[in-house]
């Protein structure tokens, strides 16, 4: 990866992208309100050109080059930490250890 990622790639994370970024509003408490959870989040990735590495679009062996997979792994770890800062307490563990976002 050499020079600027546009902000236009999956892999652009801007300066506002930091943990605990990402509220959307709704706090994923169990299967009783997932699917408005869902939605709500599904759109918030989608503006952030984050929504791949949930659906598993955006996979870590599509780069070849060391830094691309670096610069992976740190979105991969963005989303996870916007996933877990928007469900309660008690699933925040089954988060927490995932590797990858699309696992969750």
């Amino acid at each position: 990866m050499t020079g600027k990622i546009d902000h236009n790639h999956p892999l652009f994370l801007s300066p506002s992208d930091v943990p605990g970024a990402v509220q959307i509003g709704i706090q994923l408490t169990g299967i009783e309100n997932y699917t408005l959870w869902s939605r709500a989040m599904e759109l918030t990735l989608l503006t952030k050109i984050k929504l791949g590495f949930v659906d598993g679009s955006i996979k870590r062996e599509g780069y070849t080059v060391d830094a691309e997979k670096k610069q992976w792994d740190r979105c991969n770890a963005m989303v996870l930490s916007w996933l877990m800062g928007n469900v309660s307490k008690e699933l925040v563990s089954g988060i927490l250890f995932c590797s990858n976002a699309a696992l969750v």
